[in-house]
Order: structure tokens, then sequence, then C-alpha cells
């Protein structure tokens, strides 16, 4: 028959057990964050892997027509 524990080894078993605890708590914290970054980059994959090669071709910046107006003296009859 196993011999009882004194306070003194239940005190330390009590604190050994608070720390692993903590440990835990700090581990699913740790892996949730981690988690929430792996999901935000699925995310930004499926979007890239959505995207179609004309979303990325991008617009010119000059204008197709000219913004300047015509006046009559710069114009050659």
């Amino acid at each position: 028959m196993p011999m009882p524990l004194s306070q003194k080894d239940l005190a330390a078993m009590a604190d050994c057990l608070d720390s692993v605890r903590e440990d835990v708590v700090y581990a699913e914290r740790i892996l949730a964050e981690s988690n929430a970054k792996i999901t935000k980059i699925c995310a930004y994959i499926q979007i890239s892997l959505s995207k179609t090669p004309e979303d990325d071709e991008q617009t010119p910046n000059a204008p197709s027509t000219p913004t300047t107006p015509r006046t009559p003296w710069a114009t050659q009859e």
C-alpha cells in the first residue's frame, strides 16, 4: 500500500500542477495565434488561385485621349 504524501509533498505537487496549467494556457494561446495566421495565409492563397490572368493586367496610366484643350493658335490650317 502506498504511503500517504506529506503536506510538503502535496504543496509541491500542487505548485507543479499550477505551473503545468500555466504552460498549457500559454501553449493554447500560441496555438490559437498560429492558427489565425495560417488561416489568413490560406485565405490569401485561395484568393490568389481564384484570380484570372486578366485580373493581373494593369490598366495604362496615360489617358487614351489628349487632355489638353485645342487652341486655335496651336492648330495648322
